[in-house]
C-alpha cells in the first residue's frame, strides 16, 4: 500500500477536479454584486469546531455514536414504490438507534453529513436533529440547500424580493430553481436553518484525537515529500508552552492538518473529495485515481512519536534531520478520520481511517461505529453476526460497527459514484 501511495507523493500541479460540480455551488461562482448591491457570501463556512474534554465525555458510563449519510432517512421519489422505500428507512433511523441501546440523555451522537435531500422527510430528520442538539458537520449536499437559503433570505431582505419577484434577481451559475435544493431551502423552518449554519466543516474531537468529515482529508500536500518543512507532520509544531506536554502537541498538529495542508484549506475538496488521481489531482470521482484513505493511512503509519525527535537536537537550518531507516518516520502520532459520503466503496474501514457510508439511500445499509461504554451490549434481536463487528479506534479504543439493512438491492435507485 505505502508504494501505491508513494508513487503520487512528488507529483506537481495539485488541483481540484470538478471543482465545481453539476449543483455544487462554490465561491468562485458568486458575482460580486447585483443592481450595485454586493452580494454576501452564502456559503457561511465554520471551518473546524474543537471539542474538548468538558465537550466531550468519553468515560466509560458513555457511548459516542458515528452515523453515516442518512440522506434524509429517506428516498425521494414520485414513485410510489420509492415512498413505501422511505418509510421504511424512517423505520431503519430509529432502528439503527434502538439496536445500539441509544440513550440521548447520556450518549453523544455525530452524524457524517447530508443529512437532508434525496429523501422525503428532510424536514423530519432536521426537527429531531436540531431539537436534540445532535453534533455533526457539513455534507456537500447540506451546504448546497444553505445557500439556497441564504440567497433566499438576502433576496427577502430586499424591497421587491418577495415570492413572485425571486425571479428577477440573478443566481449565482449553476443553481437552478424549483429543484429539490432550492425547495427544501424554501420550506424549512428558521431553526432548520440555523443548526445547518451551526455545522462546521469538520469537527475536532480532541479527546479521541479523530477528526469527522463529510468526504475526505489529506494528511499531506501530495505534491511534496512527506519530509519536507511545509508538512504539518513533519516537524514539531509550535506551542506556547515553555515544555509542551505531548497531547498539546498533537492537538497542535491535528489542527494543523486542516489549517496547514493546501488542499485541506478549500472547504469543497472536505465535503466532495474521493479520490487523487495520478497528477495529484483532488477528484470527487470514485473511479479514478487512488482513494484518499490510502495516502492517510500510509502516512499515519509514519507516525513514530515526538520522543525520537527533540526539539533542537534534531534540527538544522530550520529543518528537521529524520532518522534514516528503511521506512520514514515522522514526529507526530497518527490522526483517526471518520467520514461518509463514499456509498460507492461501502464501508471502508482501515486502522485510521473509517469511511461508514453504506448506501442506505441506494437501498442498502445504514451503519453506525460506536465507542461503546462499559455496561452496555448491543439488542440481539434481528442481528446477524455480520452485522457487528469491531475495530481499533484511535490509540487504545475498540469500536464496534453496526449495520442495519435498509431494503432489497433489487428496487434501490443505482449509484454512480459521482453524487
Amino acid at each position: 500500500m505505502l508504494s501505491a501511495v508513494l508513487l503520487v507523493l512528488p507529483l506537481l500541479g495539485c488541483r481540484f477536479a470538478g471543482a465545481v460540480p453539476n449543483g455544487q455551488q462554490s465561491r468562485s461562482n458568486l458575482p460580486k454584486s447585483s443592481g450595485g448591491i454586493a452580494m454576501p457570501d452564502f456559503s457561511q463556512y465554520i471551518d473546524m469546531r474543537t471539542l474538548t474534554r468538558e465537550d466531550l465525555d468519553v468515560d466509560a458510563r458513555r457511548q459516542v455514536l458515528f452515523v453515516g449519510d442518512i440522506t434524509g432517512c429517506s428516498i425521494h421519489s414520485s414513485q410510489s414504490l420509492y415512498r413505501y422505500f422511505g418509510r421504511m428507512l424512517s423505520v431503519v433511523c430509529r432502528q439503527l438507534l434502538a439496536k445500539a441501546r441509544y440513550d440521548p440523555r447520556r450518549d453523544t451522537l455525530i452524524h457524517t453529513g447530508d443529512i437532508i435531500t434525496r429523501g422525503v422527510d428532510s424536514l423530519g430528520v432536521l426537527d429531531w436533529l436540531s431539537s436534540h442538539n445532535i453534533l455533526g458537520v457539513r455534507g456537500n449536499n447540506d451546504q448546497k440547500v444553505l445557500e439556497w437559503r441564504g440567497w433566499i433570505e438576502w433576496v427577502s431582505s430586499h424591497r421587491g424580493g418577495g415570492n413572485e419577484r425571486w425571479m428577477r434577481f440573478p443566481i449565482p451559475s449553476r443553481w437552478f430553481f424549483n429543484g429539490e435544493v432550492f425547495h427544501v431551502a424554501k420550506i424549512m423552518t428558521a431553526k432548520h436553518y440555523k443548526y445547518l449554519l451551526y455545522l462546521p466543516v469538520t469537527l475536532h474531537l480532541a479527546p479521541l484525537h479523530t477528526l469527522v468529515v463529510h468526504a475526505g482529508l489529506l494528511p499531506m500536500d501530495p505534491t511534496r515529500e512527506p519530509t519536507s518543512k511545509s508538512q504539518p507532520l513533519a516537524h514539531l509544531p509550535k506551542v506556547h508552552h515553555p515544555k509542551p506536554p505531548t497531547h498539546l502537541l498533537r492537538l497542535a498538529q491535528e489542527a494543523a492538518i486542516v489549517a496547514e495542508v493546501p488542499q485541506n484549506t478549500e472547504p469543497w475538496a472536505r465535503l466532495n473529495m474521493r479520490s487523487i488521481l495520478e497528477d495529484g489531482t483532488v477528484s470527487r470521482r470514485s473511479k479514478a485515481g487512488e482513494p484518499w484513505p490510502v495516502m492517510w493511512n500510509a502516512v499515519m503509519d509514519m507516525c513514530d512519536g515526538f520522543d525520537s525527535f527533540t526539539d533542537m537536537g534534531n534540527r538544522q537550518n530550520g529543518q528537521l534531520i529524520l532518522n534514516q531507516k528503511p521506512k520514514i518516520k515522522l514526529p507526530c502520532h497518527p490522526v483517526t478520520v471518520v467520514y461518509g459520503h463514499s456509498a460507492a466503496h461501502g464501508l471502508d474501514i482501515n486502522r485510521w481511517s473509517k469511511g461508514i457510508d453504506t448506501g442506505c439511500g441506494y437501498g442498502r445499509e445504514l451503519t453506525a461505529l460506536i465507542l461503546p461504554s462499559e455496561h452496555k451490549h448491543f439488542l440481539d434481536e434481528g442481528l446477524h453476526a455480520e452485522d457487528v463487528e469491531e475495530t481499533p479506534f484511535s490509540d487504545n479504543r475498540v469500536a464496534r460497527v453496526l449495520r442495519v439493512r435498509c431494503v432489497d438491492d433489487s428496487f434501490a435507485p443505482s449509484y454512480n459514484g459521482t453524487q
